[in-house]
């Protein structure tokens, strides 16, 4: 009975291990189609690993289609990707979701759920959160909106820039 103990913990084990490589591997080959332009690998390999939960997948795809790099620009999708990270605490995807919100991208604006994903993500310590909370918050406005939104016209994706890729370090 010992035995089959150990080997049913050992071979869980062995596919939990195999099974973190496999998503591991599909981010990085994700970052590296990404980095030589081959925007639909890229794609196609973060959607696969953000489905298995990876947060840096979810919030590269949201990244991606806020920004419309190879795939249709489409704030409702980037949301979906931002919101599935958030969710999973990740600091950046919340300041994004509230800029989001802020302004109305894919949502309707909404300055009440704007400041809540600022704080949550500034209560993690993210510097780009707590700056936005500050500048645009005061204790007497109670965080409502201190500079005018801007105009359509005016309006520019989140980024266009560089997608996440995962910290060595905690």
């Amino acid at each position: 009975m010992k035995q089959r103990i150990t080997t049913f913990v050992a071979s869980g084990v062995l596919a939990l291990a195999l099974f973190g490589e496999a998503m591991a591997g599909r981010l990085e080959d994700g970052e590296a189609a990404y980095q030589r332009g081959d925007y639909e690998t890229a794609v196609r390999l973060w959607r696969l690993s953000g489905d298995e939960g990876n947060v840096y997948a979810q919030f590269n795809l949201g990244l991606l289609y806020s920004s419309g790099q190879g795939v249709p620009q489409d704030y409702a999708q980037a949301l979906v990707w931002f919101r599935k990270a958030a969710d999973q605490g990740d600091a950046r995807a919340q300041v994004y979701l509230g800029g989001m919100y802020r302004v109305g991208w894919g949502v309707p604006q909404d300055d009440a759920q704007a400041v809540a994903w600022y704080r949550k993500s500034a209560d993690q310590g993210y510097a780009e959160a707590q700056f936005t909370l500050g500048y645009t918050c005061t204790p007497a406005e109670a965080c409502r909106r201190t500079t005018p939104r801007p105009s359509s016209g005016s309006v520019r994706p989140p980024t266009k820039g560089t997608p996440a890729r995962r910290s060595t370090s905690a």
